[in-house]
């Protein structure tokens, strides 16, 4: 049987945090529900883990410490996805070289063999690792939202601070210039495309 806790909506849980500020379960309920999906967006905007962990309790220490003014009308996966996004930001400017991977971007090549599927998968991880290198914060920022995150447009735009009608310009924007450095990537020094 589950715990009452684990059983609260957020707005209940939240509310309870508020009520009594020492309610240490109704907070853990919060952490236990979105703890993995910000871990996950975090590791892959920051690649690596223990910078991601450190961002992951900056967000919830701001979300705790901000509790009473949020606005439980609002879903609150977004708005902490929001938190998580901005402290990233800011560490990623803190260290001024970002490096980015794509294993997790790529799709499984069907209709091969293992080796050639393997060999396949590596040579697109390189080309999109380069590419995205070439991207700025945001562009990454917003691919990953999209795509790794599977967030809707309208949960992208609380995250990314702007009108739902922007991130899906800036979504289109940076799928326009991935592609581009991919085919820039994959053409070479030198060669122009037709």
């Amino acid at each position: 049987m589950k715990s009452v806790t684990t059983q609260l909506t957020d707005k209940e849980a939240i509310q309870l945090c508020c009520l009594n500020p020492g309610d240490r379960k109704a907070f853990r309920t919060l952490y236990d529900r979105y703890v993995q999906d910000i871990f996950e967006m975090l590791r892959r905007l920051l690649w690596n883990p223990q910078q991601a962990e450190d961002a992951l309790q900056e967000t919830f220490i701001r979300f705790y410490q901000n509790l009473s003014s949020y606005d439980t009308e609002r879903p609150l996966r977004p708005y902490l996805l929001k938190i998580a996004h901005n402290i990233a930001i800011d560490q990623l400017r803190s260290r001024k070289r970002i490096i980015v991977t794509k294993a997790q971007l790529t799709e499984d090549v069907k209709g091969e063999d293992t080796v050639q599927k393997a060999a396949r998968q590596a040579e697109i991880k390189e080309i999109v690792d380069l590419a995205l290198t070439r991207l700025d914060t945001d562009q990454r920022a917003i691919l990953i939202l999209r795509h790794i995150q599977e967030l809707k447009m309208h949960e992208i735009a609380t995250v990314l601070s702007c009108s739902e009608r922007a991130a899906r310009t800036r979504l289109r924007s940076a799928s326009l210039l991935l592609a581009r450095e991919i085919d820039q990537i994959q053409m070479g020094p030198g060669e122009e495309k037709l």
